[in-house]
């Protein structure tokens, strides 16, 4: 489904790749039911949700506000109570408040400065916490090359949505070992098939590439998209994403505030 003119929140809330179940019992599936978590970086609420309808206690925090009102409405539509609250993941803990039993950054954190960010999220873990980071790496397929040349003429980036500043030359796994405890990893290969209007969506759940940057315009860009993916068969309409997803265990040896 898209609507040119709606915004990128819209078409993420609809279009994005979802979070598969193997990505989510990963990440939460041994909890207890009813654990309070935080999921810093949530965009239009989708990692949220899913660890929502498993019956636990979810904050999601973005700085973006038209991405926590998708994600707010998103729950809302399908009776999912969770808790969604405009904020940067720098400040995490002034929003967020109380103990997690785990904070999750959904493929947010390259968004932030990494030290800060994964230093408040650690003051909100108590003693047996533990902080998910997934990453995910893109393979460019066809239909994705072909989108990115008809998206030049058009595209400027927003600042509204730029990574925040940060100079660490750490991985972010050396970040979580030092800051927050033994780091584990584990990678999974998600493969999704596409209809052209899947793939229309995707790109434009990408702020700068939809009606939050482009205003009028995205509605013929969104037209030039379609008239470009048309060619393309089904076997170049989809997406490979590999997920990453780094898992630490509090250590009580490691700092717990950033003050």
């Amino acid at each position: 489904m898209t609507r040119p003119g709606r915004p990128a929140a819209w078409h993420a809330a609809r279009c994005s790749n979802p979070y598969t179940t193997d990505v989510i019992d990963w990440v939460v599936g041994d909890l207890p039911g009813g654990s309070r978590i935080a999921d810093i970086g949530c965009g239009a609420g989708q990692c949220s949700l899913a660890m929502a309808r498993r019956g636990h206690e979810v904050i999601g925090l973005d700085p973006a506000r038209s991405f926590v009102e998708e994600a707010r409405r998103t729950g809302a539509r399908a009776g999912v109570k969770a808790r969604f609250e405009v904020g940067h993941a720098e400040r995490a803990r002034e929003i967020i408040g109380g103990s997690c039993a785990a904070v999750v950054f959904p493929k947010s954190v390259h968004w932030t400065n990494r030290p800060m960010s994964i230093a408040e999220a650690r003051s909100l873990l108590g003693a047996q916490g533990r902080l998910v980071v997934l990453d995910s790496m893109i393979t460019w397929s066809a239909w994705m090359r072909v989108a990115r040349e008809i998206s030049r003429p058009y595209v400027t980036p927003s600042p509204e949505f730029a990574p925040a500043p940060d100079a660490d030359r750490r991985t972010t796994a050396e970040l979580l070992a030092a800051m927050v405890g033994r780091v584990r990893c584990r990678r999974l290969r998600v493969r999704r098939q596409l209809t052209i209007s899947q793939a229309v969506g995707l790109w434009l759940a990408m702020p700068d590439c939809a009606a939050d940057t482009l205003g009028e315009r995205v509605r013929q860009f969104a037209a030039a998209l379609r008239h470009g993916l048309r060619p393309l068969g089904a076997s170049d309409l989809y997406t490979i994403e590999d997920v990453t997803i780094m898992w630490a265990q509090t250590d009580a040896t490691k700092t717990r505030s950033t003050r």
